[in-house]
């Protein structure tokens, strides 16, 4: 898995196998032995439900939440690499405002996620508008490889 984060990060790359409930499992695992942030993650895909769009028009659509820390450094809540002596993990009760943020997250739907007119900022404000929600500015992906351009 690769993350870009754009011209003025640095990319970073992370191997995870495909045994553990497919692309969303490989990417929670990811998530876990690279970031070590709390992260939860839902991925949709599906042919386009529009006028006019023929069979092979997909959408994919994806939810992603992190548990960050107020003011920089580090999550809160530990999360344990899985490099613990003896593979033991250490068990630290969950914070209130991480549990709401993913049973919140949860209630979002793969339609939801796919539907063309039903906005980011829309879906982010129907799940988070009693906490407040900030919406940054869209980057447009590409497909491409990055090697040689």
């Amino acid at each position: 898995m690769t993350v870009d984060q754009g011209a003025k990060m640095e990319r970073y790359q992370g191997i995870v196998g495909l045994d553990r409930g497919g692309l969303v499992g490989a990417a929670h695992q990811y998530f876990r032995q690279s970031e070590q942030i709390p992260t939860w993650l839902k991925l949709a895909a599906g042919p386009l439900m529009a006028r006019g769009a023929g069979p092979d028009r997909w959408r994919a659509g994806a939810i992603l939440i992190q548990h960050l820390p107020a003011e920089g450094g580090a999550s809160p809540i530990p999360l344990s690499s899985g490099d613990a002596p003896g593979g033991h993990e250490e068990v630290v009760a969950e914070d209130e405002r991480w549990v709401r943020a993913r049973v919140l997250a949860e209630t979002v739907e793969d339609h939801e996620l796919l539907d063309p007119m039903l906005a980011p900022e829309r879906l982010l404000y129907r799940l988070f508008h009693e906490d407040g929600v900030t919406v940054y500015p869209a980057i447009a992906l590409e497909r491409r490889c990055g090697r040689g351009g």
